[in-house]
């Protein structure tokens, strides 16, 4: 499943896939150019429940504000 996950990825830009031809086979995926667009995003999204929280926390009890 993991593997098919991966391929998908790869084939829809998000990430690069190199292959070492070794005797234990090596691959390595790396973010391509349209998965270092979606970082940005991600990291966005990774950030706003820390956000959410600094904000709960501000009003201490209070009622919270219509921003979420």
């Amino acid at each position: 499943m993991l593997a098919q996950q991966l391929r998908q990825l790869e084939s829809n830009g998000i990430l690069s896939r190199k292959l070492y031809p070794q005797v234990h086979p090596k691959v390595e995926f790396l973010a391509a150019d349209g998965g270092q667009a979606l970082s940005r995003s991600l990291d966005a999204m990774l950030k706003w429940p820390e956000q959410r929280h600094a904000l709960l926390s501000a009003h201490d009890g209070d009622t919270p504000p219509e921003s979420y």
